[in-house]
């Protein structure tokens, strides 16, 4: 199973079931991905990242998210101001 989906339920301590529906993925579809009877795409660590960030900002920890998602999110939350000064 890719790591971050590991890392993401098991650090944020999401039920499989609460991780599963925060991915949009059936328990079932999620269980397989975690057994690896199914293979993780890309597709599901990005949605394990996304869920990671939902979880940092629930609890107000960005050190709950990925490194790189944080960087990312950084910089948005950089660039949208910015980007509204201009317009003004």
């Amino acid at each position: 199973m890719a790591p971050i989906i590991l890392v993401a339920e098991k650090r944020h301590g999401l039920p499989q079931l609460e991780m599963a529906r925060r991915m949009g993925l059936s328990l079932r579809t999620y269980q397989e991905l975690e057994q690896k009877l199914r293979a993780v795409r890309s597709r599901h660590i990005r949605l394990a990242e996304s869920v990671a960030l939902d979880v940092a900002v629930e609890n107000d920890d960005p050190e709950l998210a990925p490194r790189d998602i944080r960087r990312k999110a950084i910089k948005l939350a950089i660039t949208v101001p910015m980007n509204n000064l201009r317009q003004t």
